[in-house]
């Protein structure tokens, strides 16, 4: 997650790039509104790129802030 923070918003990355970042999570984020996915999948079913909304990215830095206390 913190290589999605760390981007600024609406850049688009590979799903593979992502560490830890299962389908779970995915549908999790995006029911949120913190992250979109692209509408091309590969031949695994996952999303070709992922990135953060411009909602998103104040709530990940949040959440990280919280955890770092």
């Amino acid at each position: 997650m913190n290589f999605l923070v760390e981007r600024v918003v609406e850049v688009r990355v590979s799903w593979y790039a992502l560490k830890n970042f299962g389908r779970h999570t995915q549908r999790k984020l995006q029911s949120r509104g913190y992250v979109a996915v692209s509408e091309e999948f590969d031949r695994h079913g996952n999303p070709n790129q992922i990135w953060v909304t411009k909602a998103g990215l104040p709530a990940m830095r949040d959440l990280d802030a919280r955890r770092l206390k």
